[in-house]
């Protein structure tokens, strides 16, 4: 779906710009280096966007949401009567009676490669490309492994569904985070696959 997201940009980049940012996927890194994340959030006090999840103990500014099922199945705990945080969404997602924050044109962010076409955490990085943010870190984006199970947080492995050649996958990611890596700094806070 195509969609005019001009103004979702100019909204999003005046809240993002000199802040760090901190991204944060739900690879099992989140768990294994729980105190390097902790640390680093009370160090720095980023702005962290969660991608596809949401956590208890790691409380985001904004939730990115590239895929219509994982916002169906998180959409109870997006939107819980306290919650405070900015939904990010592509335009593949329809908006419920809740609203969405930021609106981002899903094809303009699409990868080339079929194999990791939409892959939430590298169109996030294309976006914040678009925005001439200078750099981000990374969590919890850590590559897949051919066992399934140990590629995710615990709380997540509910929510899979993959058949396809991983280590491909690892290969296609790699490809696109090196070309994403000429426009914005990406640092990795948690071991990872595509290094």
């Amino acid at each position: 779906m195509s969609i005019d997201d001009n103004d979702a940009y100019d909204r999003l980049n005046k809240n993002l710009e000199n802040r760090e940012i901190l991204v944060v996927a739900p690879g099992k890194s989140i768990e294994t280096h729980k105190e390097k994340i902790s640390g680093f959030i009370r160090g720095k006090n980023p702005l962290i966007i969660a991608i596809n999840f949401l956590l208890d103990d790691v409380k985001a500014d904004y939730v990115f949401m590239g895929n219509a099922k994982r916002y169906s199945q998180f959409y109870n705990r997006i939107y819980k009567h306290d919650s405070t945080i900015k939904v990010i969404c592509t335009s593949n997602i329809s908006e419920s009676n809740k609203k969405i924050d930021f609106k981002l044109n899903f094809n303009a962010l699409l990868c080339k490669d079929a194999v990791i076409r939409d892959n939430p955490v590298l169109m996030l990085l294309k976006a914040l490309v678009k925005m001439k943010i200078k750099s981000a870190y990374l969590a919890g984006f850590d590559g897949y492994s051919p066992d399934l199970a140990s590629n995710y947080m615990g709380e997540y492995i509910q929510f899979l569904y993959c058949d396809e050649n991983v280590l491909l996958r690892n290969e296609a990611v790699k490809k696109e985070i090196k070309e994403i890596g000429k426009s914005i700094n990406l640092e990795f806070l948690t071991p990872s696959h595509y290094l």
